[in-house]
């Protein structure tokens, strides 16, 4: 990855799903709407300083050394029989490294951030929930104030003085700062929204400068057997890069308080990494493609313009949202629950 263009789709995964031409290797992309369109793995996942701010290319150079360490492991899972296993160690790492590099994330960051302020910002408009804000503000924080005039050295007698004196002018200072904040909301929280894209990616590099082995969605995932799975028709590469399985339904990012079942992470047009808690379940490739399809952000990958990849498109993005609008609107509700 190390250079201007830096990929967020591992060009050495994205390898197994092409044909070699030359030094290229040719890939087919397929999109929701369109038809596919051929194209090289130099080209396909890549952003210009995708994990660069500035001078600062630690992130880059961090992903670079991870995936220096663990490509003979996925190149020995490739060449592996049916059922054979890797080692839990190197893999949940790496399964993490998927999910974390995704464009997915970054962009679900901001899309959920713009969300919760966009949200805030029209509540705290109206004067009348600005002032229901400021109230829950304080009976959330009821040492707010003596806190605030421990700053000052009074005495006993002035202490008291003050607190009636702040009690007596607490409800007109309300009014007043109920209507200032209905007022300065929009200045305050409007570029904060402009600026999402930027957040999030400032977001993103750090969580990556901290590398992908004792994080806990590490830990999380070496609770899974891993085990190679190779199919007997070609299987399609997310560009999420990986498929966590739910009892309902499948998500490329795992969160807290999400039951996983099994981890399918493909390798090449033939091969997988499974993981599993207990019993490996055997599930029939075109189930599989399905799953990987609806957990692509964008767009997935394969070696041929196969019309039974052509009719996955549609299926693009269903799995690809970490929160979705109502569940948004009811967890700000809770919040501002006034």
């Amino acid at each position: 990855m190390a250079g201007k263009k830096q990929h967020h789709v591992w060009q050495m995964i994205q390898r197994g799903f092409g044909t070699k031409t030359g030094k290229d290797h040719q890939i087919w992309v397929f999109e929701r709407d369109g038809p596919a369109k051929q194209t090289v793995t130099r080209k396909h996942g890549v952003q210009k300083h995708y994990l660069s701010e500035g001078d600062d290319h630690s992130a880059d150079q961090i992903l670079t050394d991870f995936e220096q360490s663990i490509q003979s492991t996925v190149q020995e899972a490739r060449l592996a029989s049916d059922g054979t296993q890797v080692p839990v160690d190197i893999v949940a790492p790496f399964i993490s490294h998927l999910e974390m590099r995704s464009l997915f994330l970054r962009d679900e960051i901001s899309r959920v951030g713009v969300f919760f302020f966009e949200q805030l910002t029209k509540m705290l408009t109206s004067p009348k929930n600005a002032k229901r804000f400021l109230l829950k503000a304080l009976q959330e924080n009821p040492n707010m104030i003596s806190e605030k005039l421990d700053e000052f050295p009074l005495r006993d007698a002035d202490r008291e003085l003050a607190e009636a004196a702040v009690e007596h002018l607490l409800p007109e200072t309300l009014n007043t700062a109920s209507l200032e904040l209905a007022l300065f909301a929009p200045a305050f929280f409007n570029p904060i929204v402009s600026n999402m894209a930027e957040t999030a990616k400032s977001s993103h590099i750090k969580a990556m400068q901290n590398g992908f082995t004792e994080i806990e969605r590490t830990a999380s995932h070496s609770k899974f057997n891993f085990v190679v799975s190779k199919t007997d028709t070609p299987i399609i590469l997310p560009d999420t890069g990986v498929a966590f399985l739910k009892r309902k339904g499948a998500t490329p990012i795992s969160q807290k308080g999400d039951r996983i079942s099994d981890i399918i992470a493909p390798i090449d047009e033939t091969t997988y990494l499974h993981g599993f808690l207990d019993n490996r379940l055997a599930r029939p490739e075109k189930t599989i493609n399905l799953l990987l399809a609806s957990c692509s952000y964008e767009n997935f990958i394969a070696r041929s313009p196969s019309s039974d990849f052509r009719k996955l498109q549609p299926k693009i993005g269903k799995y690809a949202q970490m929160l979705g609008e109502r569940e948004m609107s009811q967890i700000l509700d809770e919040k501002m629950k006034f």
